[in-house]
């Protein structure tokens, strides 16, 4: 627990001393980008062309803070911080683990049978030898 009063905290003393200036930071949408150093700005339907900072890379459609006091408006920067996309593609990641193997698939169709071939040379035995046969090495 913080032991600051909330009067001396700092959003509430920049809230009081831009407040005393006649500054205020704004929030619009950016409605589209005419130049390098401008951009239009969409608030309550009305769009209005106003100066940006150079470090500051606007995208159509993202909100943008605004410093605004009395003759001036000026673009400070996206709401969500600076925008990525602006630098050179990094190297790839290390390659993550391998998943486990899944279930196998259906079994396929059988297929047709083949043609018969053609017919072989006789053979040294007959279809059915004898044990005098086999033992003799032929017929």
């Amino acid at each position: 627990m913080s032991s600051v009063p909330f009067t001396r905290t700092l959003p509430y003393v920049l809230r009081q001393q831009l407040a005393r200036s006649g500054v205020r930071i704004l929030i619009a949408e950016v409605a589209a980008i005419p130049s390098t150093t401008h951009v239009t700005i969409d608030q309550a339907g009305v769009q209005t062309t106003i100066a940006r900072i150079s470090s500051y890379a606007p995208t159509v459609g993202e909100a943008v803070y605004i410093l605004a006091a009395d003759t001036l408006l000026l673009a400070l920067g996206a709401v969500g911080g600076i925008a990525g996309g602006e630098g050179a593609q990094g190297p790839p990641g290390p390659a993550g683990p391998t998943g486990a193997t899944g279930p196998a698939g259906p079994t396929g169709a059988t297929g047709s049978t083949g043609a018969t071939g053609p017919q072989g040379p006789p053979g040294l035995l007959p279809a059915n030898p004898t044990y005098a046969q086999l033992k003799a090495g032929g017929a």
